[in-house]
């Protein structure tokens, strides 16, 4: 089972001059990772990013996306290829239509889709080497300003492979985030929950698993163990290394973030959600 997720980002400008691009620039990865291992019986998950080419520039030309007949995600899709680049019909389930029809892309805008797909349907998958491919396709437009085309990500190439005998802590730590993810995206958010406070009994001071746990919390509106929970992750970061390279800027943006719901007294800050559609086959 996977299903697409679609949010919106709004994102700073930077003062820079470019040329006026000509399509819209679409990258994914998997498992959050530009390739690599990916198990028979684990949880997969393709991230995409639709993004205007000169993304945080000083550019003022944008990309409306509006097709002549349904909405602009419906030409939105991901596939999976062997060495051959013969398309292996793997099930993706999407979701349903987004709220509008049309959007529009600036150079401070992004938009993300994500795919899952489950532990039972990558157990039936063959071991091989596969190349994950994403693409946006709009043939014609209900707007004579509308963008038509075709753009295609950059092939992410993954190695089915079956799961280790003896998988090493990280490992199985990554497995339970990974069904952790599912279960929630798949609607079973006290599964999710579950998995990750599993988990966190054995390591309590893992700081994905944290954030993880705030993020899920919060879908729910505690948002004060939301906090207490990315901020646990926070302090975790600095207790594993009191120096690090760098601020930890993500988790630090999501506590000032669960803090801000608190304080304001929001219910609910579950993310933005496509209805639940056919599969993608």
């Amino acid at each position: 089972m996977s299903k697409i997720m679609l949010t919106a980002f709004c994102l700073c400008a930077q003062l820079a001059v470019a040329a006026a691009p000509s399509a819209p620039a679409l990258s994914i990865s998997v498992n959050e990772s530009d390739g690599g291992a990916v198990y028979r019986g684990w949880t997969i998950v393709i991230d995409a990013i639709l993004s205007h080419p000169n993304l945080r520039q000083n550019d003022s030309s944008t990309f409306l996306l509006s097709p002549q007949s349904g909405n602009w995600a419906d030409g939105l899709r991901v596939q999976a290829l062997n060495q051959n680049g013969v398309d292996q019909n793997w099930t993706f389930e999407t979701a349903g239509s987004p709220d509008v029809n049309a959007v529009t892309l600036d150079s401070n805008s992004i938009i993300q889709a994500q795919w899952l797909v489950s532990p039972d349907d990558t157990g039936k998958l063959t071991p091989g080497v596969y190349q994950i491919v994403a693409s946006l396709k709009i043939d014609a437009s209900a707007d004579p300003n509308g963008w038509t085309g075709t753009v295609t990500s950059r092939p992410v190439t993954i190695q089915v492979a079956d799961e280790p005998p003896s998988p090493s802590s990280d490992q199985q730590t990554r497995k339970q985030v990974l069904l952790a993810t599912f279960k929630d995206f798949a609607g079973d958010h006290d599964g999710a929950l579950a998995v990750v406070n599993a988990v966190l009994g054995n390591d309590p001071h893992n700081v994905q698993l944290l954030s993880l746990k705030s993020g899920l919390l919060a879908e729910s509106g505690d948002f004060f163990n939301a906090f207490t929970a990315v901020s646990d992750a926070v302090a975790a970061v600095y207790t594993q290394n009191p120096q690090p390279p760098e601020p930890p800027g993500d988790l630090i943006l999501q506590q000032h973030d669960m803090l801000t719901h608190l304080l304001s007294g929001v219910t609910s800050v579950a993310p933005t959600r496509c209805p639940s559609g056919p599969s993608q086959k």
